[in-house]
């Protein structure tokens, strides 16, 4: 939860910041990836009663498609793909 809480302050002070550019990802990338490493290090302990495994498992997935997602928009974006793709209008 407090990767996610960081992960999307982050977004929102980036979005005020610069708008809806593919960089935004970047925040998810600097929270998401070291997460799933540690989720991936403790699902493989022998220990762990199945169902925390498959809830582990579960949770590896889903951050790792959105993790793919992300990769590909902040490598976009590094490339030349700098143009917000929705302007913010503060109200």
């Amino acid at each position: 939860m407090v990767a996610g809480i960081i992960a999307a302050i982050a977004t929102d002070y980036m979005y005020k910041q610069m708008g809806y550019v593919k960089l935004l990802g970047l925040a998810h990338i600097i929270v998401w990836t070291p997460l799933i490493v540690y989720l991936i290090l403790e699902n493989r302990k022998d220990d762990m009663p199945v169902l925390p495994k498959r809830i582990i498992t579960f949770m590896i997935v889903t951050i790792g498609i959105s993790l793919v997602f992300d990769y590909v928009d902040v490598a976009r974006y590094f490339m030349g793909n700098t143009v917000p793709l929705v302007t913010y209008e503060p109200v």
